[in-house]
């Protein structure tokens, strides 16, 4: 019996700590910082729940604690299914920086309910303990059972739970777990309790899950949790793929025209066009990184004899994109579903004309698209009259320089002439930058500067602090609106 509660509680413990990044992801972000601030508040409260569990239990042995310290962390759980965005919020407004924003609500969210799974563990081997020559083999057992919970609640909930019945609902299941393990100790024991806390408990949770009817649509994949929008811009009704807080990924227009919206999309273009106009049109194109897939879609329609191929890390993007975002897919697009790294990595027999990087997520890059190794292979996979254009976001404050010089820094060893346009000149907010590199200079379109990189560092895979660039960054602009 005890054995069973152990795993069940392992399963709820994984199945929670996923969740929990995945709630702060659509306000505060999915960064480095917050999956530190989640994992590290969790052990922390765990191990507190530990000692303050392991002295309990010396104090009382009662089949009954366990069945109130499984009630107790479905009320926690369910605590924080209703009030995760106000608290939220609150540490928004408290802080402006996403480490400390992140720090305090994971306190204020997750640690209560951690700290209650931490109690169970001593207070199980406490109960099953029945001699002390079978210590070993009994807290043996407890652990093997609860380990084998977390390891069943990691993989189902990473490769299924968020990608069938998204984050909120998968709260739901840990609640619905732990009344579960609450009955498995004496079910009769406390019976009119525990049928009025799970009653209670689960008439709202299926309040708290069932969608309401708002003009924003979120979706949980395995990989990332997305939020689609609708509104009016410019007199035009337009709906929005989001991939965090900060920034829009994707846009296209409701009326059934298939212009690119966004200024960075038609820079990217009209530098192929005009490239394409000074040589020859493109054989191949690479994309890195899919969004709603409008701009693949846009080259494959106008350049109907070169080859279009996508890398998109979720391999659920491009059916939202068909579903949300009309994305018809041409004969010569191909969209390779794995990591950017892995893909340029393993791939040998090609070159392209042109390399398109927009991996901006949440107006924030990963960090492993700003080393040195990546750089090389990107270049290694370049035609000799080839260009890389990357779409970037920083401002013209003091505090993004090392942000921008590490992305030019990127590439320019080996692509020495390197060009950028802003979306805003001399702006102090976030704002779009076309990056444009090659081997040998260009005609661009106008508006392309030439930029002297000297003294400029680049980092590698062993070194790369582009979290902490960022953060620098962002403490130093003033907040980009959208």
């Amino acid at each position: 019996m005890y054995k069973w509660i152990a795993l069940t509680s392992g399963f709820c413990l994984m199945a929670f700590e996923l969740v929990a990044a995945r709630l702060l992801a659509p306000t505060i972000g999915s960064s480095t910082f917050i999956w530190t601030n989640v994992i590290g508040v969790i052990m922390a409260a765990l191990a507190f729940g530990y000692w303050w569990g392991g002295k309990l239990a010396d104090q009382r042995k009662k089949d009954t604690d366990i069945i109130y310290l499984c009630l107790l962390v479905a009320i926690l759980a369910t605590i924080v299914l209703l009030f995760h965005p106000a608290i939220i919020d609150l540490a928004v407004s408290i802080f402006s920086d996403a480490r400390w924003q992140g720090l305090l609500a994971a306190l204020l969210l997750f640690a209560p309910t951690s700290i209650v799974l931490g109690m169970l563990s001593p207070y199980l081997a406490k109960l099953a303990l029945k001699t002390t020559a079978e210590t070993g083999k009994t807290v043996a057992r407890l652990s093997t059972f609860n380990a084998i919970g977390s390891i069943v609640g990691t993989f189902v909930t990473g490769f299924f739970l968020f990608g069938i019945i998204g984050s909120r609902a998968t709260l739901a299941v840990v609640i619905v777990g732990m009344l579960i393990a609450s009955w498995l100790i004496q079910p009769t024991t406390l019976l009119k309790r525990k049928i009025i806390v799970s009653l209670v408990l689960l008439l709202i949770v299926i309040f708290a899950i069932t969608p309401a009817e708002y003009n924003t649509i979120n979706i949980d994949t395995a990989t990332s949790h997305y939020r689609i929008t609708k509104t009016i811009a410019s007199g035009r009704p337009v709906t929005y793929l989001w991939a965090g807080p900060n920034g829009i990924q994707s846009a296209m227009l409701d009326t059934g025209d298939k212009e690119l919206i966004f200024w960075y999309t038609r820079e990217i273009a009209s530098i192929v066009a005009h490239h394409a106009d000074q040589t020859v049109p493109p054989s191949r194109i690479l994309i890195i990184g899919g969004g709603a897939f409008t701009l693949p879609e846009y080259f494959g329609n106008l350049y109907e004899d070169a080859e279009i191929d996508v890398v998109e890390i979720d391999p659920e993007l491009e059916n939202i994109a068909r579903k949300y975002f009309r994305f018809e897919k041409p004969s010569n697009v191909t969209v390779y579903a794995e990591d950017a790294r892995s893909y340029i990595n393993r791939t040998k027999d090609k070159t392209y004309d042109f390399i398109v990087i927009d991996v901006f997520s949440d107006a924030s890059i990963p960090w492993q698209f700003l080393t040195a190794e990546f750089g090389d292979k990107v270049t290694e996979l370049l035609s000799d009259r080839g260009i890389v254009i990357i779409n970037f976001i920083s401002s013209d404050t003091s505090g993004c320089t090392k942000f921008f010089e590490a992305q030019i820094a990127t590439y320019n060893r080996h692509l020495p002439f390197a060009f950028v346009k802003s979306q805003a000149q001399n702006s102090q907010s976030l704002t779009n930058r076309e990056l444009v590199f090659a081997r040998s200079n260009l005609s661009l379109p106008e508006g392309y500067e030439l930029i002297d990189s000297t003294g400029f560092r680049y980092y590698t895979d062993d070194f790369a602090p582009i979290e902490h660039l960022w953060q620098d960054c962002l403490n130093t602009t003033t907040p980009r609106s959208n």
